[in-house]
C-alpha cells in the first residue's frame, strides 16, 4: 500500500535489484516521508543517489541511517563505503571497524576493505572509475 512506510521501503529494494534508480529513490522517498526514522529507508535513499553519483547527498543519507540503528553492522559498511568513495579513509576505516565488530561475520564488512582498495585503482584498470559510473551493480 502507498500508505505504509515498510512495503514502500522493501519496494525500493525490489527496484533498486532491477537499476530501477530513479522508482527506487521514488520509493525510499515516500517510505522516509511515512517514516522519518526508518533506518533502512534512509540507506535505500542513499544507495540510490550515490547510483546516481551523488555521493555526497547519498553518504549523508546512509549515515542518517547509521545514527537511527546504530548497532546495524550493514548500514554500517555501507557507510564505510560511502566514505571510501570519497576518499576519507579515516572516518572509512572507522566505520569499518564499528561494522566488524558489530557483526564479525556479515559478508558487506568482509568485502568493505577489498572495495575501498579497488577504488583505489586508476580508470581503465579494472572497469573502475572515478566518476562513480560502474557495470558491475555495486552499490
Amino acid at each position: 500500500t502507498p500508505d505504509n512506510a515498510r512495503v514502500q521501503a522493501v519496494q525500493g529494494f525490489v527496484h533498486l535489484t532491477r537499476v530501477e534508480i530513479d522508482e527506487a529513490q521514488a520509493s525510499f522517498t515516500r517510505a522516509i516521508e511515512l517514516d522519518q526514522a526508518m533506518p533502512l529507508a534512509r540507506l535505500g535513499l542513499g544507495l540510490s543517489l550515490i547510483r546516481k553519483g551523488q555521493v555526497a547527498p547519498g553518504r549523508a543519507e546512509i549515515e542518517i541511517g547509521a545514527a537511527l540503528d546504530t548497532s546495524n553492522a550493514m548500514i554500517r559498511s555501507y557507510l564505510a563505503k560511502a566514505f571510501f568513495e570519497e576518499r576519507r579513509d579515516t572516518l572509512a576505516g572507522r566505520q569499518y571497524q564499528i561494522a566488524k565488530e558489530l557483526d564479525p561475520n556479515d559478508p558487506n564488512v568482509l568485502v568493505c576493505p577489498v572495495t575501498g582498495a579497488m577504488q583505489r585503482l586508476e580508470p581503465g584498470d579494472d572497469g573502475y572509475h572515478e566518476t562513480g559510473d560502474r557495470d558491475d551493480g555495486s552499490y
